[in-house]
C-alpha cells in the first residue's frame, strides 16, 4: 500500500512496452477498515489504447490480509503509438480520507498495430509505421530517421524551439505560433508596431525607441498627422505644413443657426480669438474652425443680426396677412 501511494510513483515507472497488457498490485489494509474508490480508470488515446479495466470491482472495502489485483490495459491494434491513461484511486476510514489520497496517476504505454512488426515500429519510436524495406515512414506531425523529431510548420523563428507538433516554445521576447512577433516591455507609441524584443518600427513621421519623438518641430494641427521632417498630412479640408490652413468649402453647414447656436459661436470666438487682427480674415478663420469648428453645424451667416432681422420682419408680415 505505501508503494501505491506514491506520489511519485509515475516518475518511477518507464513507459510501458506493448508486450505488458496487465499491471499486478498488492495491498491490504492491516487491523484496520478502508474504503476505496476507483474514480476515474481513462484512456486519453481512444484511438490507440481502451479504457483501462479493474479485476476487481471499482468501489469496495480493502482486504485486511495481502491481496492482489489488477489492471488491465487493452490496446485497439488498429495503430501504433504511446498512449496515455489515467488512474483516479480514493481511500477513507469510518471518519476520514486517508492521507495522500486521493491518489492520481498518470502513465503512459505503448501500443501497436496489429498488422506491423513490433520490432521495427518500436524503432520508429510509436510514430511512424516500417515500410517494406524496414526505413521508418512517420506520422504526421515528426520526422527524423527514428520519428522522434516534432515537426512545426512553419518552423519556429527567432530562437524557438519546437517540443511538439506544430507547437513552439518562444525565447523570452517573441510570441505567436512560430514566435514571430517581439514582445516590447514599453508599448510603442504613434501607431508604431512591435516587430522584434523591445524593437518598434515607428510610421513615418515619428522616431524613437518607443516612437516617443515626432519628426515635426510644429505640431500638425487640425487633426493632421506627421508625416516626415516638418511635414503634415492634413484631414479633409485643410492644407499648409500643419495643416493651418482651412479652404473655403471645409465648412459644410446645413440649417440656419438658432439663438443658443448663436450665443456658442459668439462665446466661442471672443474666448480664443479676439487677440487676431480683424483685417487677417484668413488668420481669424483658422482661429474659429480650430477652436469652434464643432459648433459650426449650422450656416454661421444666419446669426449676423441684420438677416436676424430680416427673418423676423418676415414673419411678422406673414402673420399680418393671415389676421386679413
Amino acid at each position: 500500500m505505501p508503494h501505491l501511494l506514491d506520489r511519485n510513483l509515475e516518475t518511477h515507472l518507464p513507459v510501458l512496452p506493448a508486450e505488458v497488457n496487465q499491471i499486478k498490485f498488492m495491498w491490504s489494509a492491516g487491523s484496520r477498515r478502508y474504503k476505496y474508490n476507483f474514480y476515474r480508470l481513462k484512456s486519453h488515446d481512444q484511438d490507440l489504447l481502451n479504457d483501462p479495466e479493474l479485476s476487481i470491482k471499482r468501489k469496495g472495502r480493502i482486504p485486511k490480509t495481502p491481496s492482489e489485483f489488477s489492471l488491465r490495459l487493452s490496446c485497439t491494434g488498429q495503430v501504433s503509438g504511446i498512449a496515455s491513461f489515467s488512474v483516479g484511486l480514493e481511500v477513507q476510514s469510518k471518519r476520514r480520507r486517508l492521507e495522500d489520497t486521493p491518489l492520481k496517476l498518470r502513465l503512459r504505454k505503448e501500443c501497436i498495430s496489429f498488422t506491423e512488426d513490433p520490432i521495427c515500429s518500436r524503432k520508429c519510436s510509436g510514430k511512424g509505421s516500417c515500410n517494406t524495406i524496414g526505413q521508418c515512414v512517420c506520422f504526421s506531425g515528426w520526422e527524423g530517421d527514428n520519428c522522434s523529431t516534432p515537426a512545426c510548420s512553419p518552423q519556429c523563428l527567432n530562437g524557438g524551439y519546437c517540443s511538439s507538433p506544430g507547437v513552439c516554445d518562444c525565447q523570452a521576447g517573441f510570441q505567436g505560433a512560430s514566435c514571430e512577433v517581439g514582445i516590447c516591455k514599453d508599448e510603442c507609441l504613434n501607431k508604431g508596431e512591435c516587430v522584434q524584443k523591445d524593437t518598434c518600427r515607428c510610421k513615418s513621421g515619428f522616431y524613437g525607441h518607443r516612437c516617443e519623438f515626432s519628426k515635426c518641430i510644429v505640431p500638425c494641427l487640425n487633426g493632421g498627422t506627421c508625416k516626415g521632417v516638418n511635414r503634415c498630412r492634413c484631414e479633409r479640408g485643410f492644407s499648409g505644413d500643419h495643416c493651418q490652413i482651412i479652404s473655403e468649402d471645409t465648412t459644410i453647414n446645413t440649417g440656419i443657426c438658432n439663438k443658443q447656436d448663436c450665443a456658442k459661436i459668439r462665446k466661442c470666438r471672443k474666448e480664443h480669438c479676439t487677440h487676431i487682427n480683424p483685417s487677417n480674415r484668413q488668420e481669424r478663420r483658422s482661429c474659429r474652425m480650430l477652436y469652434c469648428g464643432e459648433l459650426f453645424a449650422c450656416h454661421t451667416t444666419s446669426c449676423h443680426r441684420s438677416i436676424r432681422k430680416k427673418r423676423h420682419r418676415k414673419r411678422k408680415s406673414k402673420l399680418k396677412e393671415k389676421n386679413f
